[in-house]
């Protein structure tokens, strides 16, 4: 049997068409995430960029502040990295909700879809670490903000792979 004549009667099997789908948007799933990552490995690198700058400039007093986003980008990542794909595999399909799994893409999506005004908060910061105290702080405030609602998310994302997988 050729591989098309495998594949025509491995799609005849109860099942087979929605595990097919499932697996869809598992990959989509790790895509975005993938993404996500990578997005959110530029805007650690550009916080690092600013802490250098802000230490040139004398902004010593803000370490801590840009520490704390440092941390708290480097936890998102991890998080992202590390994120259960909420799905099971072929043979317990009867389990697997594709809503669930659509839900998980839509977290994943709603990340993504802050990223922009993420990159317009470093942009600020960076372009105040040189300026006074006045603009620099309330620019770490407004990120620092900004990741953890990301990160906030990103735990309402992890509630509900386990939600799911506790439903078993």
């Amino acid at each position: 049997m050729n591989d098309r004549g495998i594949e025509r009667f491995l799609s005849q099997l109860p099942g087979i068409a929605g595990y097919r789908a499932k697996e869809t948007r598992r990959e989509v799933d790790k895509r975005i995430r993938q993404q996500l990552m990578e997005e959110l490995e530029h805007v650690r690198n550009a916080v690092s960029d600013i802490q250098r700058t802000a230490l040139r400039t004398g902004g010593l007093r803000w370490m801590n502040e840009l520490e704390g986003i440092n941390s708290r980008l480097t936890l998102l990542i991890d998080k992202v990295r590390s994120a259960a794909y909420g799905y099971r595999p072929l043979f317990d399909l009867e389990q697997v909700k594709e809503g669930e799994l659509d839900e998980l893409i839509r977290f994943d999506r709603e990340i993504l879809s802050q990223l922009p005004r993420l990159n317009e908060l470093v942009q600020r910061a960076r372009e105040t670490a040189s300026q006074s105290p006045d603009t620099f702080g309330p620019a770490l405030r407004a990120l620092y903000d900004a990741i953890t609602d990301l990160l906030n998310t990103y735990n309402q994302r992890d509630r509900l792979v386990r939600k799911v997988t506790s439903n078993d």
